[in-house]
C-alpha cells in the first residue's frame, strides 16, 4: 500500500488525566516538604504557647489531629521524593503515571504525553506511531527505522522540524540507509 518514499515525522502533545498539581520535581516536592514541615513547626508553638498559658483547659486535639495529618503528608511527600530519584526524568505524575510535564506549544507547560507520528507523504497515512514520555530530540532516528519496516522499503527519505535536530540522531538515520531532512535548530545538542 505505500509507495512513496518519503515519509514525515512529528510530535503531537495529548492532554493527559494527570493535572500540574499532581506531577512532582524534585523542586516542587522540597517546595511542598518545606511547607509542611513550616505547618507542623506552628502548630507545636501553638501547642506550646497553649502549655504556658494559665488556661489549662482549652482542648489540644484539634491541634495534635492537624499535626497527625501534617505529619502522614510529610511522609507521603518524602516516599515520592524517593520515587522521583529513581525516574530517569526526575518526575513523576501521581494521577496518571505514564503522563509527563513536558512543553507544548507557546512555551507553555501541560502534563501530556507526546505522540510520535511517521506520515506517507502520498496518501498522508499515519505509518507508525509511538506514545513517548520526553521531547522530540533523539526520537529521529528510532520512529523513522519504525517508518522504514513499516513501508518495506529501506532507502527512505525522513523530513521532520528542527525539534529532531540532533548530529548523533541524524547520523544514526544515514547509517540505516535513510536521508533524513532536518533544520538546524536555535540549540544544537550534537
Amino acid at each position: 500500500m505505500f509507495t512513496d518514499t518519503l515519509v514525515t515525522i512529528d510530535g503531537s502533545k495529548f492532554k493527559a488525566v494527570n493535572s500540574k498539581e499532581n506531577n512532582y520535581t524534585p523542586k516542587k516536592l522540597q517546595f511542598h516538604i518545606a511547607r509542611v514541615e513550616k505547618h507542623i513547626d506552628d502548630y507545636l508553638t501553638q501547642l506550646a504557647t497553649k502549655d504556658q498559658e494559665e488556661n489549662q483547659l482549652a482542648d489540644d486535639r484539634p491541634i495534635k489531629e492537624k499535626i497527625d495529618g501534617l505529619k502522614k503528608k510529610l511522609s507521603e511527600l518524602k516516599a515520592l521524593e524517593d520515587e522521583i530519584n529513581h525516574q530517569p526524568d526526575n518526575q513523576i505524575s501521581t494521577t496518571d503515571p505514564d503522563s509527563r510535564l513536558l512543553v507544548t506549544q507557546g512555551q507553555t507547560r501541560a502534563v501530556c504525553y507526546n505522540v510520535q507520528s511517521a506520515v506517507d507523504t502520498k496518501h498522508h497515512l499515519i505509518v507508525t506511531h509511538e506514545v513517548t514520555n520526553t521531547v522530540d530530540r533523539n526520537q529521529l532516528c528510532r520512529i523513522a527505522r519504525k517508518a522504514q519496516d513499516a513501508v518495506g522499503i529501506k532507502e527512505i527519505t525522513v523530513i521532520a522540524d528542527k525539534g529532531y535536530y540532533s548530529g548523533t540522531d541524524i547520523k544514526d538515520t544515514q547509517d540505516a540507509g535513510m536521508t533524513p531532512l532536518v533544520p538546524k535548530g536555535d540549540t544544537v545538542v550534537v
